[in-house]
């Protein structure tokens, strides 16, 4: 029977799909990475077979450390590609390169001499680039071709945000089998499992569910191996990225090698192992789901078991000092994947998961899975009172956690700056947020979840009516899609500065917030309740000439829009501002309050 497995460390920005957070090894399990039946090896420090080449381009031979016949021949090294790293900050690596360089990009190649119809354990430790491959769905981390043409790859679909896993040897239809489980953003252990035609993914010790796919593509040519390409050099194929070790043996690894070459890595790569039996999946933690009407929302919960067992239990556990209910032991289905979903109180969890036997025996507890919470879900949108622009940096309370705007389960901590304010680029200062979500936190006992889009000095036709290129379209639109029919508990809009500033007449800034209130109920697939600043217009130091027409654009939007309601009067404190604008710690002192009034006010929170 054929086995093979390929381990993948990759440390890829932001794309899509919900990160995976394991459980940290503390100390490898064994002395040594795995080498039994290593045939194999490419290390970049060691990149000319004893020492690591120096950056750049100077060295174009990747030594093996196993066999030299193996040894790789590097291609198209140029300006962005090349040796890099310190062994320190940045491990070493083959770096891959950029964008623009795809149609041409480097690759490394070499003679295969190996039987992929025999059992072969594939490792690569890579840090994917932004957009991996440029959009294209078919970037080749790994591709080799035995001498009868039998064909394995590791492919990167960055559109999607997939690995696949190709296997000619009993797949001649050229379909693949994808993971959804491409972790974004810190460096992880891939490893993918092919049997008899049937493919199996693991993440860091962690097993995943794979599903069909058709784009894999052909590959090429016998006897060679490639790295960063498809073996017929196909344009769209380069990869973008580092590449620090890769390893072939000629036989299937365990799951028990897989956990002790992750933790042997673990502290060059910075890698996060899970270790033991078994892990959970999903929910994401730390996370927020918004509560229903019924102060309960539907948690799907995930998982793998990598022992002895026939099935698993889950209970949600409040955290200590927090508000929940004890869901008890709850059947999941599936084994030794388990799913469900689990209907739970508001609060704020830990997550615990059980394996039993057919007997109901409990054989072994999964790790405790912390920081999941059921809640309320806030999205703040408008200008730079709204964001990283205020003079009172705050620290966020446990449970409470910022969202990226269109990557789901990205939950860090609602902590000032906040991430996605003025797209990225506000300054690194204070915000309303931490402390108005503190208050909402105190007053409830259950988690908060913020997103926050505004951006400094936007007016109001810059966000709506929603058409192609507008704020509301390109920050708004995507959270609303990402949280689904009943996920958000609403839109917070503080904005009116800039209009007032420019004039704005009292029709053109109703049409453009009214339509965006209007579209937002669609988007979300549910009802959105919008809470509007009440007179946010002093700016400089003063009241403008426009001042008055945006006041009474702000107040029809309350008593007119869809779903509108009364705001923070944000102009009530005109003195504590430390540039004639925005808030200084006496003004966030006095304006986080309010929103906590209004909202309780409007929402009966």
């Amino acid at each position: 029977m054929k086995r093979i497995i390929f381990f993948l460390l990759a440390c890829i920005a932001l794309t899509s799909g919900a990160s995976m957070l394991l459980l940290a090894t503390s100390a490898p399990v064994a002395s040594g990475p795995v080498t039994s039946g290593l045939i194999m090896l490419k290390d970049a420090a060691l990149g000319t077979g004893s020492a690591f080449p120096g950056t750049g381009c100077g060295v174009t031979t990747w030594t093996d450390l196993k066999n030299v016949t193996y040894n790789g021949t590097i291609s198209n090294c140029s300006a962005g590609s090349g040796w890099i790293g310190d062994g320190t900050s940045t491990p070493y690596a083959l770096s891959f390169p950029s964008v623009a360089q795809f149609t041409n990009g480097t690759y490394v190649s070499g003679t295969y001499g190996g039987n992929n119809s025999g059992d072969i354990t594939v490792l690569i430790y890579v840090n994917a680039g932004n957009n991996a491959n440029g959009g294209n769905v078919n970037a080749r981390l790994f591709d080799m071709s035995d001498s009868s043409g039998n064909n394995f790859s590791i492919i990167h679909d960055s559109i999607a945000g997939n690995v696949v896993i190709k296997d000619t040897v009993y797949d001649t239809s050229l379909s693949a089998t994808q993971f959804n489980a491409y972790t974004v953003g810190s460096y992880v252990q891939m490893a993918a499992l092919s049997s008899g035609g049937a493919d199996e993914y693991f993440q860091n010790g962690a097993i995943q569910v794979g599903s069909a796919y058709s784009s894999a593509g052909a590959s090429g040519v016998n006897s060679t191996f490639f790295i960063g390409v498809r073996g017929d050099l196909n344009s769209t194929t380069f990869f973008n990225g580092d590449i620090g070790v890769l390893k072939v043996f000629n036989r299937a690894l365990t799951i028990a090698e897989i956990q002790q070459d992750c933790a042997y890595y673990a502290t060059r790569f910075g890698l996060t192992c899970v270790m033991g039996e078994g892990a959970f999946t999903s929910p994401a933690t730390p996370s927020v789901t918004q509560r229903n009407g019924s102060n309960q929302a539907a948690i799907a919960v995930a998982g793998f078991s990598n022992g002895a067992g026939n099935k698993a239990q889950v209970d949600f556990v409040p955290r200590p000092g927090f508000a929940g209910t004890d869901t008890g032991w709850v059947n999941v289905t599936g084994y030794p994947y388990f799913s469900g979903t689990v209907t739970v109180s508001a609060g704020y969890y830990n997550l615990q998961g059980r394996v039993l036997n057919s007997s109901n025996t409990v054989l072994y507890q999964l790790p405790t899975w912390a920081q999941v919470g059921v809640g309320d879900i806030f999205l703040w949108a408008g200008q730079s009172i709204a964001a990283n622009f205020l003079g009172c940096t705050a620290t966020a309370h446990d449970g409470v956690f910022q969202e990226h705007y269109n990557v789901p389960n990205s939950w860090i901590s609602g902590s000032d700056p906040q991430r996605d304010a003025s797209l990225g680029t506000a300054p690194n200062q204070g915000s309303l947020i931490p402390g108005f979500s503190n208050a909402m936190l105190a007053h409830t006992g259950y988690p908060v979840g913020i997103i926050d889009v505004a951006v400094g000095g936007s007016s109001a036709d810059q966000w709506g009516p929603p058409a192609p290129g507008t704020y509301y379209t390109a920050l708004i639109k995507p959270a609303l899609q990402m949280l689904g029919a009943g996920g958000l508990r609403a839109v917070i809009w503080d904005q009116g500065e800039a209009d007032s500033l420019a004039g704005t007449s009292q029709s053109s800034y109703v049409a453009s917030v009214g339509a965006m209130v209007s579209t937002s109920q669609t988007d979300s697939g549910g009802t959105v309740p919008w809470l509007f600043a009440d007179t946010a217009t002093y700016i400089n130091g003063s009241f403008p000439a426009g001042a008055a027409t945006i006041q009474s654009a702000q107040q029809f939007l309350v008593a007119n829009a869809v779903n509108g309601y009364q705001g923070a009067n944000t102009d009530s404190d005109t003195s504590d501002r430390y540039d004639g604008t925005h808030f200084n710690l006496a003004g966030c002192l006095v304006i986080v309050p309010l929103w906590d009034a209004a909202v309780w006010a409007a929402l009966g929170i």
